[in-house]
């Protein structure tokens, strides 16, 4: 079971991310549950998300992306890669941890690292990037809408370390078309659910 390999007790996700054998174990162990099994809250109208999912990990100013899942049942493939790097603030990974931070670092972040468009609808507005934060720590989970691929939507939870820091997001992506808000929203509470699970380390 996930709770069991993906150990989040005392949320020390750090300490499984030190054995790289086991964190990949204790990922696709995540990603089924996030690929495969029917959301939580819609025992109305059960639905499987059948969409890629993402664990990345903060190095400095960027996020590296540690792992990737898709789905067998999924024809379409994110251009994401283990290893690839990207800037913070244009991804639902990135906000998601950025929106842990102080204003203080907020600001200071923006300067040394002014973000630069990598699609129409990437935020370089340091105002607007602020309200979306707010509206990120308001939900507690992040939404990245075409602004890191053109015609790619993602949803991303931070994760702490064993220091407490959210270091860590895990997230779900999908083609644009397959995003609509009202799914957003709900995929967004999925990832909280099953963050709540990890750290309370129990089955879902």
């Amino acid at each position: 079971a996930f709770a069991a390999l993906f150990l989040f007790s005392g949320v020390m996700l750090g300490r499984q991310l030190a054995d790289q054998k086991q964190s990949a174990e204790a990922f696709d162990n995540i990603a089924d549950m996030v690929v495969d099994e029917t959301e939580p809250d819609s025992t109305q109208h059960p639905e499987e998300t059948g969409e890629t999912v993402h664990l990345v990990q903060r190095e400095g100013s960027r996020i590296v992306y540690l792992d990737k899942v898709e789905s067998d049942r999924n024809a379409v493939r994110m251009v994401s890669r283990v290893g690839m790097v990207r800037d913070m603030p244009c991804t639902a990974v990135g906000k998601a941890i950025l929106a842990s931070w102080g204003a203080g670092e907020i600001q200071d972040f923006w300067k040394r690292n002014p973000p630069q468009p990598v699609t129409a609808r990437t935020i370089t507005d340091l105002g607007a990037f602020q309200h979306e934060l707010e509206v990120i720590r308001q939900r507690g989970f992040a939404v990245d809408r075409e602004e890191n691929e053109a015609g790619v939507c993602c949803v991303a939870a931070a994760l702490r370390d064993e220091s407490g820091r959210y270091t860590y997001a895990f997230s779900i992506s999908a083609p644009a078309e397959r995003m609509p808000e009202e799914r957003l929203m709900r995929l967004g509470e999925r990832l909280l659910f099953m963050r709540r699970q990890m750290e309370n380390g129990a089955e879902p």
